[in-house]
């Protein structure tokens, strides 16, 4: 309560980073988890809020904490069991794998059918017959024997061949790859989700659009980042100064701006 709070502090409190462990070292999640949901939190108790309100004509404070975040965000965990059969994500089949050209991909093949067509597209349709490996906590238990033979295939192959391969049979799976690659990914360009400028300063300017969408209102385009100073005589007036007083501002050099009247 009377201590600052910051998100990686609230990670390594809530057990993020020793579930992003994997039962080694804690790991820090680097994008800023908590901050986020709780500002979601925040959004979404406002909304109720406001919904309530509709209801009942009366308003209410509403508040939520970095610490309430990190608490919600293990929901999940929170009700879990000693003794409970756990559906772990690093499985042989659910995890990171390294092709042959040394790069990696990430293999999501959560359910039956998927290691069906998996075991295919590897050209080991026996694998599907294996007892071992019937069913996800199978191939689990079974990850000593299982992981090996996975590697082993996917090191005999380029990783853009297992992609194509992969996406031929109908298997998740993707690259990791930076946030500049990111944004010039096929299914990002085709849902409009960065928009480019040609900024005063620093020339050609890439960056994330509006993630929403709405079919009755449409989001208006904000623009590039403006520079120092560009609406200073915009937010001067909106606040109610003329012209003549904005003038004498900048003489005495209380303000500064590129819209300045003359």
């Amino acid at each position: 309560r009377d201590r600052p709070g910051f998100d990686p502090l609230v990670q390594a409190m809530a057990g993020v980073m020793t579930l992003q462990g994997f039962g080694g070292p804690p790991q820090y999640v680097r994008i800023p988890i908590t901050d986020y949901y709780a500002a979601a939190l925040g959004c979404q108790a406002v909304l109720a809020a406001l919904f309530a309100r509709e209801r009942t004509g009366e308003g209410q404070r509403v508040e939520t904490s970095l610490l309430k975040a990190g608490l919600a965000l293990q929901s999940g965990n929170v009700v879990d069991y000693p003794g409970r059969q756990v559906v772990y994500r690093e499985t042989p089949t659910y995890r990171l794998y390294q092709a042959g050209d040394g790069e990696w991909f990430f293999l999501a093949c959560g359910n039956q059918s998927f290691w069906v067509k998996l075991c295919t597209a590897l050209g080991r349709p026996d694998l599907a017959q294996d007892p071992r490996f019937g069913s996800w906590f199978a191939r689990r238990d079974n990850a000593d024997a299982l992981t090996p033979l996975m590697e082993e295939a996917f090191a005999s192959k380029p990783r853009d061949a297992w992609l194509r391969i992969l996406a031929e049979h109908d298997i998740p799976a993707a690259p990791p790859q930076p946030i500049r690659e990111f944004m010039s990914d096929p299914a990002v360009l085709h849902h409009k989700m960065i928009v480019t400028y040609e900024h005063p300063e620093v020339g050609p300017l890439t960056l994330m659009g509006q993630p929403l969408r709405f079919s009755g209102s449409p989001v208006p385009d904000a623009g590039p980042p403006p520079v120092l100073g560009q609406h200073t005589a915009e937010v001067l007036r909106a606040t109610g100064y003329t012209d003549g007083e904005i003038v004498e501002l900048g003489r005495r050099g209380v303000v500064a701006g590129k819209d300045l009247p003359a």
